[in-house]
């Protein structure tokens, strides 16, 4: 399996041995063997070590996708890499009153909600609260939803199940499962996010590669391989100095970008004392779009982004522990804390960034450069299209069926994964009971765009849909 990549120094080396060994009186330093046979030797044989290794690394992926999953296991195993399983999703609920609380309505954890039969869907898709959660009886207007008319606390869920199965869109999830006192009912108001199935042979032979390739941090595979080993990271992609996604400053001190795809969502409660003046935060990188859960005076009670502070994004270093994201006070509005007033946030931010960051910074490690560990960007896709099925078929159900596929093709291709319709196209008519799809689409782009054509994705950008995002029209 192993595969030497000798160096031009190496193979320089091997060739003066080689003479040596039939006349060690020649001269190889210098002179005409150096420069007719040495020199112009080790030069085409460094150029055919680089041509048979492409060809090894090619072979390699195409027959790892042919090889049962235990003889590629044995065979990643023997390096010291193991194959990553399968991740559960995570999200945040709403849970949710029309009525004024009289007293304190507390969420404990444990508590299971689960998606309905949406669009005819066959299979529920069950999640549970992981952290208790109290929806308070005072200053209850800073839980009001206007738009709903409804009281709501926001807390955070995962699946029971791994695998993407657990990667449901927003407003899917609306059953309480175990009744709660005082809470009529649940949303979700963003789309589910992390859930993974079982890395697949490719994903697992492209790791092992990286193991052939570079085992030092200090290299670009050793950087790769190092965050890739954690099995809370899917995929990395690298920006280095002087190409268009590096955007900090440190450009020209060797600065090297590592964009992850994959995270841990994580709640801390900072602990601060009100003078007026901005607050950072303790912990980062935050979570956006949403990262604060509540943020709360020991006097006035809870307050509200918008009204009595907003968060000011670091629009260079975001995503990056090295971030400066702050809660900046709206000082014009009355009912902010007193001075000296204790203030406590709850907040989400990505423990994954922060493990990675630690531990490429910690003593005795081989890296020169000046290497951030950041969260990849999620890109959201829209997309509408125009699709023929067969007379008998049952529409809605068909309609979720190709929801499902188009999710499933979507949600969990890697970093820089452009979306092609072809590709869709095909995705789609592989659902029963499809007959064609009008090409080109009506909409295939970006959140906000209106093209259909190729949806190209930056290496440091991953695409995402919901079902919100998604116009299908069926027709007989």
């Amino acid at each position: 399996m192993s595969l030497e990549i000798k160096n031009r120094q190496i193979l320089i080396r091997d060739l003066e041995n080689e003479i040596k060994s039939r006349d060690s009186s020649i001269e190889t330093n210098f002179g005409p063997i150096r420069d007719l046979i040495i020199d112009p030797v080790s030069l085409v044989m460094r150029d055919l070590y680089a041509q048979v290794k492409n060809v090894f690394d090619i072979q390699f992926l195409k027959n790892a996708g042919t090889m049962s999953i235990e003889e590629l296991d044995l065979m990643g195993e023997s390096f010291g890499i193991k194959r990553k399983s399968a991740r559960v999703a995570t999200g945040t609920v709403f849970f949710r009153t029309s009525s004024k609380p009289n007293s304190d309505i507390r969420i404990p954890s444990g508590i299971p909600v689960s998606t309905s039969n949406r669009f005819g869907a066959t299979n529920v898709e069950q999640f549970i609260t992981t952290r208790a959660t109290t929806l308070p009886a005072t200053n209850t207007n800073s839980f009001f939803n206007a738009t709903d008319g409804v009281f709501e606390v926001e807390a955070p869920v995962r699946a029971l199940s791994p695998g993407s199965r657990g990667l449901v869109a927003a407003n899917t999830i609306v059953t309480i499962q175990r009744p709660v006192q005082g809470i009529s009912s649940v949303v979700n108001k963003s789309s589910t996010v992390g859930g993974k199935d079982f890395e697949s042979n490719t994903e697992y032979a492209r790791r092992i590669q990286l193991a052939l390739t570079g085992v030092e941090r200090g290299t670009i595979n050793g950087l790769k391989r190092f965050v890739l080993t954690d099995n809370r990271v899917i995929d990395s992609a690298i920006s280095q100095s002087g190409d268009n996604l590096m955007v900090r400053a440190e450009t020209v001190a060797g600065a090297i970008d590592v964009y992850i795809l994959g995270e841990e969502p994580t709640v801390v409660i900072q602990s601060e004392t009100y003078n007026g003046l901005d607050i950072p935060f303790d912990n980062e990188p935050i979570i956006f779009p949403s990262p604060v859960i509540e943020v709360r005076g020991d006097v006035v009670g809870v307050l509200t982004e918008g009204v009595h502070y907003f968060i000011v994004r670091d629009s260079i270093l975001e995503g990056s522990t090295s971030a400066r994201n702050v809660l900046r006070w709206n000082r014009g509005v009355l009912n902010l804390p007193s001075s000296g007033e204790g203030v406590t946030i709850q907040y989400t931010y990505d423990k994954l960034i922060l493990d990675l960051q630690s531990s490429i910074d910690s003593a005795g490690n081989d890296i020169l450069g000046d290497v951030l560990i950041r969260r990849s960007n999620q890109i959201n896709i829209v997309l509408s299209a125009n699709i023929r099925v067969s007379p008998d078929t049952d529409m809605s159900n068909t309609e979720e069926l190709i929801r499902s596929a188009i999710k499933s093709y979507i949600n969990v291709l890697g970093l820089g994964e452009n979306i092609i319709p072809s590709d869709l196209d095909l995705v789609i008519r592989q659902v029963p009971g499809v007959d064609f799809v009008f090409i080109p689409l009506e909409i295939l782009d970006k959140e906000g765009g209106s093209g259909s054509d190729i949806v190209v994705i930056e290496s440091n950008e991953y695409a995402q849909i919901d079902d919100v995002n998604m116009v299908l029209n069926l027709s007989v």
